[in-house]
């Protein structure tokens, strides 16, 4: 899956297989799953409330922002974005 340069993927749910990110994806209303590999130099958020899930990691040169929680199940790791913060996750 694709999500192109200036284009948006919002919500929760869980989207399988290979992703490049080239525009923005944004966890809102619940846990948003990103269960395949990740790679692009798009925007990656997580809105108040909600958990953006990184699975399967990927190569990731993009930061990580928002107000809700980012999770790397495989990492066991969970970081509180909080106060629209960003974090930077170096490509693994």
């Amino acid at each position: 899956m694709s999500v192109d340069s200036g284009a948006t993927l919002s919500g929760f749910g869980s989207v399988a297989g290979s992703i490049v990110d080239n525009g923005t994806m944004t966890a809102t209303g619940g846990k948003l799953i990103l269960s395949g590999p990740l790679s692009g130099t798009g925007i990656l958020t997580a809105a108040a409330g909600a958990v953006l899930d990184l699975t399967a990691g990927g190569s990731l040169g993009e930061d990580i922002s928002g107000a809700g929680t980012l999770e790397r199940d495989s990492f066991r790791l969970t970081h509180i974005l909080g106060d629209g913060r960003s974090w930077h996750i170096p490509p693994w």
